[in-house]
């Protein structure tokens, strides 16, 4: 039975009351949805999001949803909590932070890109915290020779019990690598990625995995977002990979700017039956 507008903001509501968010406002108008009201952190911005995406009959969501601190916590203060969660994890601790105006940057020295996707989602849990930018670097004695990283990245992936990897082609130029082949699920061509990811020396990947058997509607909603992706001229497309696990969208690869960044995450969010969108795409300053 299709649910009205009505029908589905008491869906909503129902949901997030059941998730401890009951101060979300909701208004929903031809199948959008529409959240707005103050959360104490970018994690919690991000959760309610999901929560809302999940429910029968939403097309699309408008997040308005702002970061507060009541307006106590200063950037210093919030740079403070950032590196003190920081330095509490190993490989971690070294790094340093600057905040402005809400916007943190990650600066400093990593062993992995698995430890940069970590120190992002520490930060996004952080009070005051609206918008993260990685500036994090592979330390030099890590960096290795592309032939170095093919073998030592094929090692992690063979170590994986439920993956193949006669089916998975590893290139790697100046530490940026490219995984291709395929895989029989598309939850498989992310556990390829992580294992890859937390090699050292790695400086980014692009994920080419194809997944033969993919779930029926995960696969239409993978190649539903790389067609979108495809179509946008101001994206650099051809270095973002895109699957789709259980109504969740990953995103990696790399962009030139924070834009475009969050241009590939809005756009895939756009797509009807997608419920999560995870941004693992790096941002290229170079």
């Amino acid at each position: 039975m299709k649910l009205n507008d009505s029908q589905v903001k008491d869906a909503i509501m129902t949901a997030l009351m059941k998730d401890g968010m009951s101060d979300i406002n909701v208004n929903v108008r031809k199948g959008i949805a529409s959240i707005w009201g103050v959360v104490d952190v970018l994690d919690d911005r991000n959760k309610v999001e999901t929560v809302v995406k999940r429910i029968p009959g939403v097309k699309k969501v408008e997040n308005k949803l702002v970061i507060s601190a009541d307006g106590e916590i200063g950037d210093d203060k919030v740079a403070e909590m950032i590196s003190k969660k920081l330095f509490e994890k190993p490989g971690l601790d070294r790094l340093t932070v600057e905040v402005h105006k809400g916007i943190a940057l990650l600066m400093g020295n990593i062993d992995s890109i698995d430890q940069e996707r970590k120190a992002i989602i520490i930060a996004s849990k952080v009070l005051g915290v609206k918008e993260i930018i990685s500036k994090l670097k592979i330390k030099d004695e890590h960096k290795k020779d592309d032939a170095t990283l093919v073998n030592e990245i094929e090692r992690a992936i063979s170590l994986e019990e439920s993956l193949d990897l006669l089916d998975i082609r590893t290139q790697v130029k100046d530490g940026r690598v490219i995984l291709s082949g395929t895989v029989d699920k598309a939850n498989q061509a992310i556990l390829a990625e992580d294992a890859a990811s937390a090699v050292k020396g790695v400086r980014r990947i692009t994920n080419k995995l194809q997944a033969i058997e993919s779930g029926g509607q995960d696969n239409r909603l993978t190649k539903r977002v790389r067609i979108l992706l495809a179509q946008q001229p101001h994206i650099n497309n051809e270095n973002i990979s895109v699957f789709v696990v259980a109504g969740t969208a990953y995103l990696s690869g790399e962009v030139y700017t924070s834009g475009s960044k969050k241009a590939a995450e809005v756009l895939a969010a756009s797509v009807p039956g997608i419920l999560r969108v995870i941004n693992n795409i790096h941002i290229d300053h170079h």
